[in-house]
């Protein structure tokens, strides 16, 4: 019954960065859509959002810190344990980036000077890398990591 429970909040951990993680591409993606078109609605979104965000950081804290405490996770539960607490730094600072962003956004009074070309390619980028982290971790795939 203890392992069932364990695996459980193992589970729902993963489930919850994936969670994160689909979030911080989100407001990746809508922050640098924001930018390019001056809408300041989807910048609002955004700050918004990034609560949501924020919230689930410190339910995975809490979650990870519950299963080191009470479960004495061994090598490999321990190191995804660990791998998670981190991931989440990353992920938390990526919407904090989007944040900023869309502020940015918000104090933007008059159009562009010129087209911002490059930047949608690198949100892009940046999205594909965040899906492709995920899927590793997800998966346990340490080749696509």
């Amino acid at each position: 019954m203890v392992r069932q429970q364990y695996h459980r909040e193992l589970k729902k951990l993963r489930e919850t960065i994936s969670e994160m993680g689909n979030l911080s591409k989100k407001a990746i993606e809508n922050s640098v859509h924001a930018l390019k078109n001056l809408d300041l609605e989807m910048a609002d979104i955004v700050v918004k959002k990034d609560e949501q965000i924020d919230e689930l950081d410190e339910e995975i804290n809490r979650l990870c810190i519950r299963l080191i405490a009470l479960q004495q996770p061994l090598a490999g539960d321990l190191r995804e344990i660990v791998a998670s607490l981190r991931i989440t730094i990353d992920l938390e600072r990526m919407s904090d980036l989007a944040v900023d962003i869309a502020k940015i956004t918000e104090r933007i009074e008059e159009d562009h000077i010129k087209p911002l070309v490059e930047i949608s390619r690198m949100s892009q980028l940046a999205q594909e890398m965040v899906s492709g982290a995920m899927e590793a971790y997800i998966t346990r795939d340490s080749a696509l990591a």
